[in-house]
């Protein structure tokens, strides 16, 4: 039965699907992480200022989570495939309508952020169409097959980040915003093409949900999830509440301080930042490929410990910044204390 399972999870990890998801998850992924490099850079050039930088993350941040629950409800009910094509084309328009703007009036903070809400808002509606397809590429059999398969696109994730953070403060020193947004948007067209030739069963459709409004397919929705986590399973709702304090604290940290500090307090450029980002993507790639090596032996009373060790690796860049260190060693101590955490 082993040898059984085995063989059936390593059919499903090599089947043209899973290829094809990874894929264009990973090519859409590596634009994405382009434009929000080339973005921060752009904003922190211009202003210097870690308010307006925060500001207009956080205001791209709002759709996320408004929209995400409404992207879960229509992967349910529309194809999957046509959604991530749709999806990753409009990306794609809206970035080259963004180019030609800027290229016409030059900088403009309040149209990046409305091209970040706009993008934003369709990356939420992407984000559970990708991870509600996983489950039925690899199937639903064994929870180790879907953490593995997960392990597997997370790592694809981190690994698309690298490439764009150890470039990207490169290319911007180069040749500026507008050619790497037009990077960004050949990548979101390219996914899309190859999100084409995935191949998922079609949506069941609902009796449900027959001569009821979109309102009340969402309303009914929504409460049915929320039942289901604070009734039948709590533990998931608890997990999704330690994960939320955990993003409060952690994204911005890693949005809005990090960059902020090597580039703004401690003085140092575009590709000095990208290096350090990319460190931390290469210490975000072990960290997913450890987690896929050991899902099986991954349990939930480890999770304290583990927490614990991340809060400590916070105090010594700040011991550091509180000493008369060289900005070599902050740098050095910001750098490596946020890889291991």
């Amino acid at each position: 039965m082993k040898n059984s399972s085995e063989t059936t999870l390593q059919s499903s990890l090599r089947s043209a699907n899973f290829i094809l998801l990874v894929l264009g998850q990973g090519i859409s992924l590596f634009g994405n992480t382009m434009l929000r490099f080339a973005m921060s850079m752009w904003v922190l050039d211009e202003t210097a200022s870690s308010t307006t930088f925060a500001t207009v993350l956080a205001i791209s941040v709002i759709p996320t989570i408004l929209i995400s629950p409404f992207g879960g409800i229509m992967a349910d009910r529309v194809s999957k495939r046509a959604m991530m094509v749709a999806l990753d084309i409009i990306s794609g328009i809206v970035t080259l309508l963004a180019t030609v703007f800027f290229a016409l009036s030059g900088f403009n903070i309040l149209a990046i952020a409305i091209m970040q809400v706009v993008l934003a808002v369709l990356d939420a509606m992407e984000t559970p169409v990708v991870q509600s397809a996983l489950p039925q590429i690899i199937g639903r059999e064994s929870s180790t097959d879907l953490r593995r398969g997960t392990a597997i696109i997370n790592q694809v994730q981190q690994l698309s980040q690298l490439l764009p953070s150890f470039l990207g403060g490169v290319m911007y020193g180069l040749v500026g915003i507008r050619p790497m947004m037009l990077i960004t948007a050949a990548c979101l067209m390219s996914a899309a093409m190859v999100e084409c030739f995935i191949r998922l069963a079609k949506p069941l459709s609902n009796q449900d949900d027959t001569g009821i409004c979109l309102l009340g397919v969402i309303i009914g929705d929504m409460h049915s999830a929320t039942a289901f986590l604070l009734r039948k399973e709590p533990t998931v709702a608890r997990l999704a509440g330690v994960c939320t304090w955990i993003n409060l604290i952690l994204t911005g940290f890693s949005s809005v301080s990090f960059p902020y500090i090597i580039r703004t307090t401690l003085g140092y450029d575009a590709a000095t930042y990208g290096l350090c980002d990319g460190i931390i993507g290469i210490a975000g790639i072990a960290g997913t490929f450890i987690a896929g090596c050991f899902a099986n032996r991954l349990k939930s009373q480890n999770a304290p410990s583990l927490l614990f060790v991340e809060s400590l690796m916070l105090l010594p860049p700040a011991i550091a910044f509180l000493l008369p260190c060289s900005t070599q060693t902050k740098l050095i101590m910001l750098v490596f204390c946020t890889a291991v955490a």
